[in-house]
């Protein structure tokens, strides 16, 4: 599929196969059933996320957060239902 030319005429389309294509690529199934995920994603990462388009926040330190976010909301999910 990557070859077709309508893909090599899209660097970031021929990027992307690229890495999907790529065997030491995982794709991570993101916590959709935590009821905090929409809040964390849009409310409190997304403005996070434009500082780091921005270059005022590394990107590092974004990751870091959010992976904090979302361990937390997996941590209260667990303790409501038990798991």
């Amino acid at each position: 599929m990557n070859d077709e030319s309508w893909i090599q005429g899209l660097p970031h389309i021929a990027e992307a196969v690229k890495v999907l294509n790529d065997p030491a690529t995982r794709v991570v199934q993101m916590p959709y059933y935590l009821p905090e995920f929409n809040a964390i994603t849009k409310t409190d990462m997304e403005p996070e996320f434009q500082k780091v388009l921005q270059g005022t926040l590394p990107a590092q330190d974004f990751l870091n957060a959010f992976a904090a976010k979302l361990t937390e909301a997996q941590a209260s999910y667990r303790q409501r239902n038990g798991g």
